[in-house]
């Protein structure tokens, strides 16, 4: 999901993008999140997802003959990661298996 040398998300950004850039970018980024905790608002691409389909074999000819793959906003995937590791601690008060 968030392994180096995977498909570029929906807006061309790869995770080497933000880990190349990240000097240059970590205050623009930084600060969106800051705006997601504070506002709860995220910027309207951080929602899309482009779903492109692989062909599984060279002359594909019916849908089971392609593998999809969804394209999700890089910086939307480390904003997820972000929350989900800062709750984890407290997942078992927040969520009852009752």
């Amino acid at each position: 999901m968030y392994g180096r040398g995977k498909t570029p998300d929906s807006n061309g950004y790869s995770l080497e993008f933000y880990i190349n850039f990240w000097e240059d970018i970590r205050k623009s980024l930084c600060g969106a999140f800051k705006d997601f905790h504070q506002q709860m608002h995220l910027p309207n691409t951080w929602g899309q997802t482009n779903l492109v389909f692989i062909p599984k074999k060279e002359q594909p000819k019916e849908i089971k003959d392609f593998r999809p793959i969804d394209l999700c906003n890089v910086a939307y995937k480390i904003l997820s990661k972000v929350l989900v590791n800062r709750l984890k601690p407290y997942i078992k008060e927040i969520i009852s298996w009752e």
